[in-house]
């Protein structure tokens, strides 16, 4: 991915099954290793809660068991992986014993996660509030998958952050399918609105960055949704940040910032 031998964190990557996807976590590692991805922040994308037709999957299912599934995976790869919580508005019964589950495992979760249309919960409703609040309790993100499908176009999630300023949301993949310098526009507006790089090309992303500022843009992948594919698509995205935007803005687009948002990590 790059010649240089800085630290890159990949904001958005998946493990589970789901539809044609089958993605397992030493594959995954592995290549993460070829790519020189050090650590990642990562889903089950197995637990979304429709299928590709809409049908419910597992509405029996406790959310909190499935998340403590991915959990025990991840952990067996020590500080690698750090989870996102991916949450399922039309099952989660117990928003209370959610909150007490991030709580004991704060050291290893990350922040929220939903895929609005395969929640069957348009990011524009109330069901999230009490998501909402719970990111603000515990001063996490909500990232969101954002695509211009009805449920999650991103100005669902711009009204949202800019309703909630106290409170952190990733606009995952910046409106895919949409229009990304209006999404640009919107992360550069919001204080508490970041983007992340997933399917953006290179072009978008360096209009996204000079938009936005470096301090507001996360590289994210979908790693491995696309098996060996899907580092490749991201060859020569850092190297093309270092030129235009310096170190600073590389390491911020590339690991500060997701290491400030997910890490809770200080820098000055």
């Amino acid at each position: 991915m790059s010649e240089n031998k800085d630290k890159i964190i990949d904001s958005h990557v998946h493990m589970g099954i789901y539809g044609p996807y089958e993605i397992r976590l030493e594959e995954l590692a592995k290549e993460m290793d070829r790519f020189g991805v050090d650590q990642a922040v990562i889903s089950d994308i197995g637990l979304n809660s429709l299928d590709e037709q809409g049908i419910e999957r597992f509405p029996d299912k406790d959310t909190i068991a499935l998340n403590s599934c991915a959990l025990k995976r991840i952990n067996a790869y020590g500080d690698r992986f750090l989870l996102l919580f991916w949450v399922r508005p039309l099952f989660d019964r117990n928003k209370e014993q959610l909150s007490r589950f991030l709580l004991e495992n704060k050291e290893r979760i990350g922040g929220l996660k939903v895929h609005p249309k395969t929640a069957g919960v348009p990011f524009s409703s109330a069901n999230y509030k009490p998501y909402i609040e719970i990111c603000r309790r515990h001063n996490i993100p909500f990232c969101i998958h954002t695509q211009r499908d009805g449920y999650s176009n991103i100005e669902y999630v711009y009204e949202t952050a800019a309703d909630n300023p106290d409170v952190t949301f990733v606009a995952v993949h910046m409106d895919l399918g949409g229009d990304r310098e209006r999404a640009s526009e919107l992360i550069a507006s919001c204080p508490n609105l970041y983007g992340d790089t997933t399917l953006v090309s290179k072009e978008e992303m360096i209009k996204a960055i000079k938009k936005c500022g470096p301090e507001k843009i996360l590289f994210g992948t979908d790693a491995s949704v696309f098996g060996r594919d899907s580092y490749k698509r991201y060859e020569g995205f850092y190297d093309t940040v270092l030129e235009i935007f310096g170190r600073d803005g590389a390491e911020k687009v590339f690991y500060k910032n997701a290491r400030i948002l997910f890490w809770k990590e200080k820098y000055e």
